[in-house]
């Protein structure tokens, strides 16, 4: 399906939503001078998402999800990195996944969509906190808690992705 239409938009922001609780969920490790890196269970939403209702509808509603998250959250000034590290998460996590029609349920490509979609976030972050520190040494710190958040999705993700894929029937878009 290639349309845009008014359920998949709801489905968009429902998510959306899920996704900025499910990053309000979340545990704040400290790294010095006062930055701090998160690790959340958004991520994994963002995976479930992308699995169960496609690769436009995760990866919009996950984008939005998240970098609304920071702007509410206390965290505004990592909005344009989350906008940039969740889209390109989500872009490689659909491509991966939906290059074929069989290779949706195949725990094998979906958990490569996440390994190599989580790398290219944990980069994009690392980049923008290079950025906003000035220091690729203070930036490092967040790598374990993007890793974390990778093995989140691994974790969380796929199982309950097969669960809802077996379950519940969505056009995917």
């Amino acid at each position: 399906m290639n349309k845009l239409t008014v359920k998949n938009m709801m489905y968009i922001a429902l998510l959306a939503g899920i996704t900025i609780v499910a990053t309000f969920i979340n545990i704040t490790i400290p790294l010095g001078g006062g930055a701090g890196a998160l690790v959340h269970f958004g991520t994994a939403i963002a995976t479930i998402s992308t699995f169960v209702f496609g690769k436009r509808i995760g990866m919009i509603s996950s984008t939005l999800g998240m970098t609304i998250f920071d702007i509410i959250g206390g965290w505004a000034i990592w909005a344009p990195g989350t906008f940039l590290a969740r889209l390109l998460y989500g872009l490689i996590l659909g491509k991966i996944v939906y290059s074929s029609s069989n290779k949706l349920r195949s725990k094998r490509y979906q958990s490569l969509g996440i390994i190599i979609g989580g790398i290219v976030m944990s980069l994009i972050y690392y980049l923008w906190e290079v950025l906003l520190y000035h220091n690729p040494i203070v930036a490092l710190g967040s790598l374990p808690a993007n890793i974390l958040q990778v093995i989140f999705a691994l974790a969380i993700g796929i199982p309950v992705s097969i669960i809802l894929n077996k379950n519940v029937r969505i056009e995917k878009y």
